[in-house]
């Protein structure tokens, strides 16, 4: 756990050089993308790699590791379905017309609509049933 820590303090302090380069006028915005690039990759290591470690260690929960992701997968297939590609007027009065762009942005938006709506009952259940304990 400790090591944890510290590889989040140097995440952030590297952060916080590269914002202060970009204010102070030592880099160019180049360098902000870069680093975010290389968080959003370890990010998506962590989301892959962290799992796996968890469903070796814990053979039973990945019953439940699998309900779950196949709960996603069933509902982004839905939203898939759902989600239109019509092209859509721009604000320079000409058309997005990419179909494969259209649809993959609209069922991020459904999936999106899906979880803010999910929170919410979560948090609202959670607070209902805290009340009955």
């Amino acid at each position: 756990m400790k090591k944890l820590s510290i590889i989040q303090y140097v995440l952030i302090a590297i952060s916080v050089i590269t914002v202060a380069l970009y204010f102070v006028g030592a880099s160019d915005v180049d360098l902000m993308l870069i680093w975010g690039y290389i968080l959003l990759g370890i990010a998506v290591a962590a989301v892959i790699i962290l799992p796996l470690l968890n469903l070796v260690k814990n053979p039973k929960g990945a019953v439940r590791s699998l309900v779950g992701l196949a709960i996603v997968v069933v509902l982004a297939g839905i939203c898939y379905t759902l989600s239109s590609d019509t092209p859509v007027v721009n604000s320079a009065g000409g058309f997005f017309e990419d179909s494969t762009v259209l649809k993959i942005s609209d069922t991020g938006l459904y999936l999106t609509y899906i979880a803010l709506a999910v929170a919410i009952l979560v948090a609202i259940g959670g607070e209902i049933r805290n009340a009955f304990k």
